[in-house]
Formats: C-alpha cells, sequence, structure tokens
C-alpha cells in the first residue's frame, strides 16, 4: 500500500470556494450601490419636483436679481440663448423663405432645482424631462413654417447649483427677403429674430449663450456658401405692449454656388450672343438669315422660361442676365425684321417706278454723310479706270446698253439684261 493519504488534499478546492464567494459578494455590492444610486436618484428627483410649480418663473426672493419697472420691482431670471449652426438646408426664392438645421443652446438658473450633492451620495447633475420643469419661451419671431413645433424633444440637464442646460435639435424655417439682381452670382442676408415671446425684458432677459454661431458642427450646403456671420442682442418697444422686449439676432450672409447655373444658364447664353454677330454677317437676301434670327429668338425664349423657374416673381428687381436675354432677343428681332425690308427691296424694287427725287437726296446725300460715305454730285468729276495695254480708256456706259455682267453685283438690283440709269444720272459714292 502507498504511504500517501488516500484521498487528495482539499486545498484547490478551498480557494476555489473562496474565490467564488469573493466574486458573489462583490457582484451582489456593485448591484447594490447601483439599485442604490439609481433609488437615490429617484429621490432626489422626487425631492425636486415635489411642490413644484412650472407654469412660475423659478425666481426666489433675495436670491434672484431685482430690477426696476416703472413704480415697482420685479425677480429677473437670466437665460442665455444660442445656436449651433448644423447645415443651410435650402433657400426658396419664389417663397423667400430660408430653411436652416441648428441645435438650440439654452442655459438659465432655476433656484428650485438647487441641492446637496452630499445629501445624494455626491450626485452632482441629473436629467429631467423639459415637461416637467419651466422652460423659457424662446420663439422664432420671423416665423414662416405651417407646422407647430419647430424643436425636437429632450430632457434637460440640470446640475446640483440650479444650472439647467437644454440642446434641443430644431429645423426653422424663416423669412428673408430675396434680392436677385446679380443671379446667378448673388449673396443674400437673412437675420433669425429669436426672444421671449410674453415674457418683457424686466421679468426675462434674453442674452446670448454664445458671442456669435457655434460652428463647430457646421456641415457645408451644396448651392449655398457661408461667407460671415454674427449674433448680437437689442431691445425694442413693440405698438401692442408698454413693456420693452429683449430680441436675440442671428445673422448669415450666404453666397450662391453658381457652378449648376454656370452651364444651365452662362454658357448656353454666351454661345447664343455669338450666333447673334453671324445673324449680322450674314447677306440680307440669304433665307438663312431669317431662319437663323428666328431660332435663336426662341433658344433665349426658353432660357427666359428656365431663368423664370429660378427666381421668384413676384420680386422688385429683374436679374442683369435676364435684361441681357432680351436685349438679344430684340436685336434679333430688329435684324429679322429689317432683313425682311432690304429681301423685300431687293426682289421688288426694280419692279416699281423710279425712286422720287426728294427720297433720292435724303438717302444718298444725307443720309450718306450719317454713315460717312463720300458721294460726287452729279456732273462732278468721273472716276477714270485703268488703261490696258493696247486698248482705249474704258468708255461710260449708254443709257439704252444693256450689261451682261451686272458691274456691282445683284445686291444694287443689277441683273442681266435690265438696262442701267445713264451715267449722268449716277453719283459716286466712296468711303472716307
Amino acid at each position: 500500500m502507498p504511504n500517501g493519504p488516500i484521498f487528495p488534499s482539499y486545498g484547490y478546492y478551498a480557494v476555489f470556494l473562496f474565490a467564488a464567494c469573493t466574486f458573489l459578494l462583490s457582484s451582489q455590492y456593485a448591484n447594490t450601490s447601483q439599485i442604490r444610486s439609481s433609488w437615490v436618484e429617484k429621490t432626489l428627483i422626487k425631492d425636486l419636483l415635489h411642490d413644484y410649480e412650472k407654469r412660475a418663473r423659478p425666481v426666489v426672493d433675495g436670491v434672484s436679481p431685482e430690477v426696476s419697472i416703472g413704480n415697482y420691482s420685479v425677480q429677473q431670471i437670466k437665460v442665455e440663448y444660442g445656436m449651433a449652426l448644423m447645415q443651410i438646408l435650402q433657400l426658396d426664392e419664389n417663397e423667400q423663405i430660408l430653411t436652416v438645421s441648428v441645435r438650440s443652446l439654452y442655459r438659465w438658473s432655476d433656484h428650485h432645482l438647487v441641492w446637496n450633492p452630499e445629501d445624494y451620495d455626491n450626485i452632482t447633475h441629473i436629467t429631467i424631462p423639459t415637461s416637467k420643469i419651466w422652460i423659457p419661451d424662446v420663439a422664432l419671431y420671423n416665423y414662416a413654417d405651417e407646422r407647430l413645433e419647430e424643436r425636437r424633444d429632450c430632457a434637460a440637464k440640470v446640475s446640483h447649483n440650479g444650472v439647467v442646460e437644454w440642446h434641443p435639435m430644431a429645423i426653422y424655417k424663416s423669412t428673408c427677403a430675396v434680392k436677385i439682381k446679380y443671379f446667378p452670382y448673388d449673396k443674400q442676408n437673412c437675420t433669425l429674430k429669436f426672444g421671449p415671446w410674453t415674457y418683457d425684458a424686466g421679468r426675462v432677459n434674453g442674452t446670448l449663450y454664445d458671442v456669435d454661431w457655434n460652428l463647430k458642427e457646421y456641415k457645408e450646403s451644396p448651392e449655398w456658401k457661408l461667407l460671415k456671420h454674427r449674433a448680437w442682442t437689442k431691445t425694442e418697444k413693440y405698438d401692442c405692449c408698454a413693456e420693452i422686449y429683449a430680441d436675440l439676432m442671428f445673422e448669415l450672409i450666404i453666397e450662391r454656388q453658381p457652378a449648376y447655373y454656370n452651364y444651365l444658364l452662362i454658357l448656353p447664353c454666351f454661345l447664343l450672343s455669338s450666333l447673334t454677330l453671324v445673324v449680322f454677317w450674314l447677306p440680307p437676301e440669304n433665307p438663312a438669315k431669317m431662319v437663323l434670327g428666328m431660332n435663336i429668338f426662341v433658344a433665349f425664349f426658353l432660357l427666359l422660361l428656365l431663368l423664370k423657374s429660378s427666381i421668384p416673381s413676384a420680386s422688385s428687381s429683374f436679374p442683369l442676365i435676364g435684361n441681357y436675354y432680351c436685349a438679344n432677343m430684340t436685336l434679333v428681332t430688329l435684324s429679322t425684321f429689317l432683313c425682311l425690308i432690304v429681301v423685300n427691296l431687293h426682289y421688288r424694287g426694280d419692279r416699281r417706278n423710279e425712286v422720287p427725287p426728294w427720297l433720292r437726296k435724303l438717302a444718298i446725300q444725307h443720309g450718306a454723310r450719317l454713315l460717312f460715305v463720300n458721294v460726287a454730285p452729279p456732273g462732278g468729276p468721273k472716276s477714270k479706270s485703268p488703261e490696258k495695254k493696247g486698248n482705249k480708256s474704258a468708255q461710260p456706259v449708254q443709257p439704252n446698253e444693256v450689261t451682261s455682267q451686272p458691274p456691282y453685283g445683284s445686291a444694287f438690283g443689277f441683273y442681266p439684261g435690265v438696262p442701267r440709269l445713264p451715267y449722268s444720272e449716277t453719283y459716286d459714292c466712296k468711303l472716307y
């Protein structure tokens, strides 16, 4: 038989049993601590909200500052308000409405929500639903939204000294006067006006949360570029009330990103303007002159329709690019109208009677001076034709002589077989 003990040592079992008991005790202690902490927080919230009146301003005599209003004094509560701009969602030019996504920043002191952390297991802050406590009625004055609620409801963070922080997300739609004179390279100035809706400046002093917009979480808009921004406070007296109210102003200066409109409105305009010059270069008797002119007119009209869909119809001004479209359409119309007159004279002039003397004098003598054309009067010096070797000088064409080739081209109305005027009744025109 072996000399050692028959059963193994119980030392390993003792160590394992001790570790298991320690783990169970620590887990039980942690659960007990969590339960106690949760119980203490519930007790704290219950104690704070006991006899709490959320419809009254959280002011306490001797603690809240007092201000004089006329012949009496009231306790004043200071409310700080600011906005963290998330993104510029849209600027509707037709409706003149600016839509922005922001995170509203509220801070105020509620003296009814103060406690000693040592009495509640060193709890320094808690979260309370805003439906249970007083919140300031700061509202957007230039409101342009069909919705009744623009904020997303969330709980408020309350510190042991009574400071309440509330940061709800919101989408604000405000009015913004759109100026489209320099469209699509325009800049817009939009201001959002906030303030307490029912409390005057003596009871609720509205101040800025920060000195300016908070842009730490700002995301650039694909259509608008943020150029400048600022925030300030002012006091204003309204006709409805005798009290003075505090207003919080938030201004945004934005510039349109014109890349989309460069290809839609600017580039076609440049190409059509080049074709407008081609219309004036074509000969008057060419039928393509009228066809091209009418096509350019229709193209500019389509650009005007595209421009109309991008700008407000009730605007006090018209964009410069629209004036340029109209000017090009006017030139094309004038060119087409004059082309009709020239073609009419070109094809029907020889079938009419002779030009009256007064019209000849007005067009050739006075009109030539306006066009800087030198006209030799009848009977004046005649231009000499170059002599060829072995031939005599060229003789003037006789009155009844028929020419086989028009010397000046068909644009002047001389055709084969058509007799020309005698030389004595013609004018020698030269440019200065």
